[in-house]
């Protein structure tokens, strides 16, 4: 008997770890509860964010769509001109986001140039007719009057804007170390005072063997927030079940 119960509390342990337990006892509600909390204590107005998204045909509900397209509609409510740095231009449907909701603002995004192996190695831009067409849609993205973009390795980017500062720095560039740790300082060196520094893909805790479930992003904004008393939030990335499993964040830092 004694053996029956110690195998049935095994076998419940099990069931515990299991994700289908862990998804079962999520609830999106209590994440889209959390950042609506931290929106509003930043004074931010939840319908106006309802309304710009909806401006541009997304949904304020849509459970693919990362919360950081909410946090800059909330902080494009301020229309007075800006200068705002993107690291990481991928696609360009973000930044072609940024400058319709900035209009009169400057929006400069930096990526890496496509002929460097680590452009070419990653997402499958190996593959030569990919490529091809990858480039092609990201030109048409950014193809907006308020747009720069830079070919270059963000490694550079204190060379390369040695006279510039910015309003704000949205991070989107290589997760992992050492990468990360430079941009996140770079950005910050790049800032104005009052300025916002915004990092996608912040992860509390390593989940996983994938670099892309590394929390390097998160060690770099926690001790950089740490050694300069900086305020920072973090807003959960996307409302999905997948939350249930590891979460990502949006991270807002702002420089005093």
């Amino acid at each position: 008997m004694k053996n029956k119960i110690i195998e049935y509390l095994i076998r419940f342990k099990r069931f515990l770890r299991h994700r289908k337990f862990e998804l079962i006892t999520y609830h999106i509600t209590k994440d889209l509860e959390k950042n609506e909390k931290i929106l509003k204590e930043l004074d931010f107005d939840l319908e106006f964010i309802r309304s710009t998204l909806a401006s541009s045909d997304l949904n304020y509900n849509d459970p693919k769509l990362s919360w950081h397209y909410h946090l800059f509609s909330a902080i494009s409510r301020n229309k007075k001109e800006l200068k705002i740095l993107e690291i990481g231009t991928h696609l360009g449907k973000f930044t072609n986001f940024l400058s319709k909701i900035f209009e009169n603002s400057e929006i400069h995004s930096v990526d890496l140039p496509h002929n460097d192996d680590l452009f070419i190695n990653s997402y499958f831009r190996n593959d030569l007719e990919y490529k091809k067409k990858f480039l092609k849609d990201r030109t048409i993205n950014l193809k907006r009057d308020n747009i720069s973009f830079y070919e270059m390795n963000s490694i550079n980017l204190i060379n390369n804007f040695s006279n510039e500062t910015f309003d704000i720095i949205w991070l989107d560039g290589d997760h992992t170390q050492p990468q990360v740790s430079i941009d996140t300082f770079s950005a910050y060196l790049l800032l104005k005072k009052g300025g916002l520094l915004i990092c996608d893909d912040i992860m509390f805790q390593k989940n996983g063997d994938n670099k892309f479930k590394e929390n390097d992003g998160f060690k770099s904004i926690d001790y950089l927030s740490k050694i300069n008393n900086l305020k920072t939030v973090y807003l959960v990335k996307r409302m999905h079940f997948s939350n249930a499993y590891y979460k990502k964040y949006i991270s807002l830092t702002v420089k005093t």
